[in-house]
């Protein structure tokens, strides 16, 4: 038996939870963020409030401990390069939750971009009805598009334009070298959409 520490029961927590429940081989252990780790749990799934991964996962990697966290890592880049530290000290296996790199749909597109020549320019949509408030549009859904993006460009961005319309929208362009990705994203929008555009020489 497998037992696995769930620290956050918000809307992505009882998911996890949800589908954990299914397997047979694994027993659920759930824990606020200011429990300490539990005894005997083989790993971790960390879907807490953003703001909250760095300090909640911490305890965790330190113990050499495999965990999954829920995109953003961070929200801080200080806070994100010294659990990537811990972990090499430690050990510990860490996973974040970028769950559309493996889409069957992203997956298909992977397989045509092989004869479709060059890439030209990417773009990224992601916009949802409603509002969180641990973060912004940027936080919710642009570690998304900049996953799919690296993946497919085997690059990392060089640059950033970022126009933030308002609070609850922002737009801009990453630099992947020549290759730009526009991207817009938006909270409490008419109409929920995630978007992942390429176009090739061959095609879009």
């Amino acid at each position: 038996m497998m037992r696995i520490a769930l620290v956050g029961r918000g809307a992505w927590g009882t998911r996890i939870e949800k589908t954990l429940s299914e397997i047979p081989q694994v027993e659920i252990i759930t824990v606020s963020r200011e429990e300490p780790v539990p005894e005997g749990v083989s790993g971790a799934i960390i879907a807490s409030p953003s703001s909250t991964h760095a300090e909640v996962v911490l305890p965790y990697i330190e113990r050499g401990l495999p965990v999954f966290i829920e995109k953003p890592m961070t929200t801080d880049i200080t806070d994100a390069l010294r659990l990537k530290g811990v972990a090499l000290e430690s050990g510990s296996a860490v996973f974040v939750g970028h769950l559309y790199l493996f889409h069957g749909a992203f997956r298909a597109l992977q397989a045509a971009l092989i004869d479709l020549g060059s890439i030209k320019k990417v773009s990224f949509v992601g916009h949802s009805t409603s509002s969180r408030d641990d973060g912004s549009p940027l936080w919710d859904w642009l570690p998304h598009g900049l996953s799919l993006a690296r993946a497919v460009l085997k690059s990392e961005p060089s640059s950033v334009l970022i126009s933030i319309n308002s609070v609850g929208q922002q737009e801009g362009t990453y630099f992947f070298g020549d290759v730009p990705m526009d991207f817009s994203v938006a909270w409490d929008q008419h109409q929920k959409q995630m978007r992942f555009t390429v176009i090739a020489e061959g095609g879009e």
